[in-house]
């Protein structure tokens, strides 16, 4: 489901969502009547609209992941209820006092993240990008989510025609789903001596 589709699902819980990662604002901590608590923002985007994805009580995003692409997946409770990431439309007074609704992706503390690569020249920040997950129903919702992110690039520039989207689809499918060991490295062919 791309975002303008998520934005007609008002009060839906236990959804997927994915996007490229647009701008990350910083995170906001402190302690309540529950204990401490962090809240920070981000705006996400695809090739059909962007959103705000809200993050409550989730470890610190560095602004180097912006650009990165993400999913946020809903967990399970015991009853097996997604839970965790939902669509909520929520009101709000703009500078100037005038009442404003808008619509974004509430990520809380159940939610997971999963990276579509690492920051650039920062490899050890958190949170990690998502390696060696190949059973089935996790290959085929990557696929999924690797099909979309290929077409939000070719959208926006980064493909310009299908043999590089190709090219892209496969790597970033291998970036997911190898396990380390496996993981291809890719060559320019500048080194490469004819026999």
């Amino acid at each position: 489901m791309n975002i303008a589709e998520l934005k007609k699902n008002v009060g839906v819980e236990g959804i997927e969502v994915a996007g490229i990662v647009k701008k990350i604002y910083p995170i906001k901590k402190g302690e309540g009547e529950w204990g401490p608590w962090s809240y920070q923002s981000m705006t996400i985007e695809d090739n059909s609209d962007s959103i705000t994805v809200s993050l409550g009580n989730h470890e610190s995003i560095k602004p180097e992941f912006e650009g990165l692409p993400v999913l946020f997946q809903p967990s399970l409770d015991k009853d097996g209820k997604k839970l965790g990431v939902s669509i909520k439309e929520e009101s709000y007074k703009d500078k100037n006092g005038k009442q404003k609704t808008s619509i974004k992706v509430i990520a809380n503390a159940a939610a997971k993240i999963v990276w579509g690569g690492e920051p650039k020249n920062t490899p050890s920040l958190t949170p990690s990008s998502v390696q060696g997950l190949v059973d089935d129903k996790m290959r085929s919702m990557l696929i999924s989510y690797v099909k979309d992110l290929v077409i939000s690039g070719m959208y926006n520039g980064y493909y310009p025609d299908e043999v590089s989207a190709a090219t892209g689809f496969t790597h970033w499918l291998n970036l997911l789903t190898a396990p380390k060991e496996e993981k291809k490295e890719e060559v320019n062919g500048s080194d490469v001596v004819p026999f």
